[in-house]
């Protein structure tokens, strides 16, 4: 285990204290990627900075007992990540289709590759919304925050072999979904 490793174990366990120095280890350690995973998860940047202060709020909202229940901070973090865009997801109540704006014929070059670009991406955004919370989850994990395979299975608390499993069937369903929905 490398120095920086023992400290921020050492930090992980102080955090549970509330102590001010160790706090701001584990959010320096860990508000990045949890930041990376909330926005890949949700489309508006506004809203995901408003969710990500509530994970760490959250955490220190905790009574000292529960806080201390927790075995390993930075999963209880992205669990409760999760939690907070799954909620939120289901509160939008949105449909599932895509807008059927046509692109402009009468935009130069540019600005039409821009429009297709950010219709692209919509579309990439709406077929992830329709996919169960596992699979949004998975990805998020691996591929907005990214993560190592075996980071991710410690995350979800799944051997590496079932995260794989899981990740195919997300691959798959998520390309099923885009070529249903073009």
């Amino acid at each position: 285990m490398a120095v920086s490793d023992i400290n921020l174990t050492d930090a992980i366990q102080r955090a549970k204290q509330l102590d001010p120095y160790a706090l701001e280890q584990v959010y320096d350690a860990f508000a990045p990627q949890l930041s990376r995973y909330i926005h890949f998860r949700l489309s508006e940047s506004a809203l995901a900075q408003d969710l990500h202060a509530r994970v760490f709020q959250s955490f220190l909202e905790l009574s000292p007992r529960r806080r201390n229940m927790i075995e390993n901070i930075p999963t209880w973090l992205f669990d409760t990540a999760r939690k907070l865009v799954d909620q939120q997801l289901a509160e939008r109540n949105r449909a599932r289709g895509i807008p059927g704006e046509e692109l402009s014929e009468t935009l130069n070059p540019p600005d039409r590759a821009r429009q297709e670009i950010a219709w692209l991406n919509q579309l990439v955004f709406q077929a992830l919304a329709g996919l169960i919370s596992d699979h949004q989850h998975l990805l998020a994990l691996r591929f907005g925050v990214p993560l190592p395979l075996e980071e991710v299975s410690r995350l979800m608390r799944e051997p590496v072999s079932q995260v794989k499993s899981l990740q195919v069937d997300a691959l798959l369903t998520l390309r099923q979904r885009l070529e249903t929905e073009r």
